[in-house]
């Protein structure tokens, strides 16, 4: 009895540690996301974003160009990125073929006459049981009841935290 106690323990225990690596995994990109912007390396912001947003904008170089301009507009306007800090990826949730995975991310920014700092998150997004992820920013998701046209299907369980800005 004690030996199959321990034997079911140590399954549990391997059990969490392979979700704790997949969400380790998945805070290590959504850094790179955070890291590539900070290094102005919108290539690979890109390449680690969801496939349709990308193709809504006209496919890899035009998302690129567009995202050069709008940020170098927005420098220009005095708003500029000062840190990025990622936080500890949520629960996974699976609709269909995709699984989905909240990560918090904390944005500090300089404005005119002023610093900000955003409480949001991504999305990230894996059709392939978590081989791969794409991400989606937070704010460029539509509310509920807006369409959805960009996005799969999410779980019910999936809540997307609210947006805060200081």
């Amino acid at each position: 009895m004690k030996n199959l106690i321990s034997c079911l323990l140590l399954i549990a225990l391997l059990g969490c540690g392979g979700n704790r690596t997949e969400s380790n995994r998945v805070k290590a990109l959504a850094q790179q996301i955070a890291d590539a912007t900070q290094r102005n390396d919108y290539a690979s912001v890109i390449d680690l974003s969801y496939d349709p947003i990308v193709e809504g904008m006209g496919g890899r170089e035009q998302a690129i160009k567009k995202i050069e301009k709008s940020l170098a507009k927005s420098k220009q306007l005095g708003f500029e990125i000062l840190s990025t800090k990622i936080g500890v990826p949520g629960e996974f949730h699976v609709e269909g073929a995709n699984t989905f995975v909240v990560v918090p991310m904390t944005v500090e920014m300089t404005a005119p006459y002023a610093k900000s700092v955003t409480e949001t998150f991504i999305l990230g997004i894996s059709s392939d049981g978590g081989k791969t992820w794409k991400f989606i920013n937070g704010a460029s998701i539509p509310k509920e009841g807006d369409p959805d046209d960009f996005l799969p299907k999410r779980p019910q369980k999936l809540v997307l935290p609210e947006i805060i800005e200081s």
